[in-house]
């Protein structure tokens, strides 16, 4: 599950920088305390996007990540949060 999670942090981290270049962010690597499932946090710095543009970008990022990992999103959590 490990290389799993870092693909899917290479996929994120490609589709953000290729498609939101002015965007600053990091990714976080964390385990949910209740059901112990990976979960991603992409940090964005310094902005705040609006509820849709956030809502758009997860989309996005599912789409690619369903591409290569079918139906992962049911045991990996990405969340967008802010530093």
């Amino acid at each position: 599950m490990k290389s799993i999670c870092n693909d899917i942090g290479n996929i994120i981290f490609d589709f953000l920088s290729s498609n939101y270049p002015t965007l600053e962010f990091s990714l976080v690597y964390d385990t949910d305390f209740e059901s112990e499932e990976p979960v991603i946090k992409i940090l964005v710095k310094n902005q705040y996007l609006p509820l849709e543009q956030e809502i758009k970008i997860l989309r996005e990022i599912w789409d690619k990540v369903d591409e290569k990992y079918p139906n992962e999103f049911k045991r990996i959590q990405i969340i967008l949060d802010y530093e």
